[in-house]
């Protein structure tokens, strides 16, 4: 048993990422799922969605972010289950107030601009190395 703990630990300690890397820090992960219809179920072309992120997303977050395509659902007020396509936006940042605000401002445009009731934004604690 002894050996199987000590075989762990010296696995650990050569874990890059925990501990003292220094390439390593802690961010938050958000990610911000966008509904790919208005409220009138329209689909929200590709093209208006590419000039959404250019003039409101990379303008913000210039560092990087990730997109991808997904199908999701989710009750409106109206109580009626919506089915839809969505984008999820997921960015990684240091948490600051002025990040925090600019992701805001983001789901607020995209809410504005495609006749939205909701943007999802989710929050993960990752610890990221370069």
């Amino acid at each position: 048993m002894r050996l199987a703990a000590l075989v762990f630990v010296v696995f650990l300690s050569g874990c890059t990422g925990l501990g003292g890397d220094a390439r390593c820090r802690d961010q938050l992960v958000e990610r911000l799922y966008l509904g790919g219809t208005t409220t009138t179920g329209v689909v929200i072309p590709e093209a208006d969605f590419q000039r959404f992120v250019e003039s409101e997303i990379t303008p913000r977050f210039p560092a990087g972010l990730t997109i991808y395509a997904a199908s999701g659902q989710w009750r409106g007020k109206d109580q009626a289950i919506v089915r839809e396509p969505s984008r999820v936006v997921e960015i990684v940042h240091g948490g600051s107030s002025i990040e925090e605000a600019k992701l805001e401002e983001v789901a607020a445009a995209y809410k504005s601009r495609f006749t939205q009731e909701a943007v999802l934004r989710t929050r993960s604690l990752v610890r990221a190395c370069l």
